[in-house]
């Protein structure tokens, strides 16, 4: 059996994977995923992750050669579907960790959602073994995009317990959020299940925007368990976001999201609301960012006009947002103490509620002129280390993981055309 060369350094040569014949390459991906080709690995991780290797070689190989890759990695699985003791333990994990990479994108998309959903049969694997395939196999599932039906994810709970909630949580989110906070009522509040939550929830708040989640959380949040509730109070709180009452959060509140739901509540019509639920995020952006090739100051003066409330309310956004342009910290707390006394004015409830909320968190908020520190860069980067963490279901080592958290701001990105002459 011909073998891919390595060079002097100890890196794996492209051109002579390229060569290999079919049959070759089948048997030297076999032996890579049985862990009896780490010599080619040119680095000391591929002893840990075979299939690492294969992962990172297959987009730089040539078209034909790629396609014989997703033809070898489809008939391993189906080998695995039909009970192959062959790669059963370490061998099928590795396997599965290639799906996506391989077959994520291509033709044999379907196929490997179908033999994966054979494989995914509870009863088919001990879900106490080490690794456990049948945990594997549901996160190949995930990375494929794939959106089972919710008995599907619900049964996999029922059978595997709260050991499979990252997995559960996840699937059902790609069914749809509603699934998701629907089963939430449903079922018992663990620790396992509660780690997973609060693991996956930035994610779905960055792909969703707060106020779908905030449209969720008012949907089921008086359904859920105290110490869900407790949770999903710390989230929200971390997060900026509105909880549903009875309770309120005390925090230091941010203005656009509070007057987000504020201003919808104010209005009093149907007319009105329907208004306000097209041109709401028109309400929420600074002047200076109104687009005027999308007509957008026009389309704002409708719901000014028909929720009288909100010229008031629009007003008084404005006159805060100078709050953070004080020369000093005496100068800026007389002009918030002036800025809560004038809310009182007007009658509006929710400006009243609005300055109720930055009086109970006046020393915080004035803290910015001793300390003139955002912690908005400081949320952005710990949410990508939560996703990070979340799409690799662990990683080998604390040292790989830092140099993916150092990564994070370096990272470039580039669109190339594989038909360009320069693409190998």
């Amino acid at each position: 059996m011909s073998v891919p060369q390595v060079d002097e350094y100890g890196s794996l040569d492209l051109r002579s994977v390229e060569e290999l014949p079919t049959n070759d390459l089948r048997a030297w991906i076999r032996e890579r995923l049985h862990g009896r080709d780490l010599a080619s690995s040119g680095d000391g991780r591929g002893d840990d992750m075979p299939h690492y290797l294969l992962a990172l070689l297959y987009p730089k190989l040539d078209r034909p050669v790629r396609e014989d890759v997703q033809g070898i990695v489809l008939e391993f699985l189906r080998e695995l579907a039909s009970g192959s003791e062959d790669w059963l333990g370490r061998p099928g994990a590795e396997l599965l960790m290639l799906v996506e990479p391989v077959l994520g994108e291509s033709r044999g998309r379907e196929d490997a959602v179908d033999l994966l959903r054979t494989i995914a049969d509870p009863r088919r694997f001990d879900t106490n073994a080490e690794p456990d395939l049948h945990f594997r196999t549901l996160q190949s599932l995930i990375a494929l995009k794939h959106r089972a039906p919710r008995e599907f994810w619900q049964q996999q709970f029922r059978e595997a317990g709260d050991r499979y909630s990252p997995v559960v949580v996840e699937g059902l989110a790609l069914v749809s959020a509603a699934s998701l906070f629907n089963w939430l009522t449903s079922v018992p509040w663990t620790d396992a299940l509660e780690d997973a939550v609060v693991g996956f929830l930035p994610s779905l708040l960055k792909d969703l925007g707060t106020p779908a989640i905030e449209h969720l959380l008012a949907e089921q949040y008086r359904k859920l368990s105290r110490r869900a509730q407790r949770t999903l109070k710390r989230f929200c709180a971390e997060e900026g976001l509105t909880v549903p009452q009875p309770t309120a959060i005390n925090q230091q509140p941010h203005s656009n999201a509070i007057w987000g739901a504020g201003w919808k509540r104010e209005a009093e019509t149907i007319q009105q609301k329907e208004v306000l639920k097209g041109t709401r995020w028109l309400l929420l952006k600074n002047p200076e960012n109104l687009d005027d090739q999308k007509n957008e100051r026009q389309r704002l003066e409708e719901p000014l006009e028909l929720n009288k409330p909100l010229p008031t309310a629009n007003y008084m956004k404005e006159d805060l947002r100078a709050l953070w342009d004080q020369p000093d910290k005496a100068t800026a707390t007389k002009r918030l103490d002036d800025w809560v006394k004038r809310a009182e004015v007007p009658g509006i409830r929710m400006l009243q509620r609005f300055a109720k909320t930055l009086a109970a968190n006046r020393s915080g908020i004035l803290a910015y002129y001793d300390f003139p520190l955002s912690t908005g860069p400081l949320k952005g980067t710990n949410n990508k280390i939560k996703t990070i963490k979340r799409q690799a279901y662990g990683v080998p080592d604390h040292e790989f993981l830092k140099l993916k958290i150092y990564a994070i701001h370096e990272t470039k990105y580039a669109l190339i055309d594989e038909t360009s002459p320069n693409t190998t």
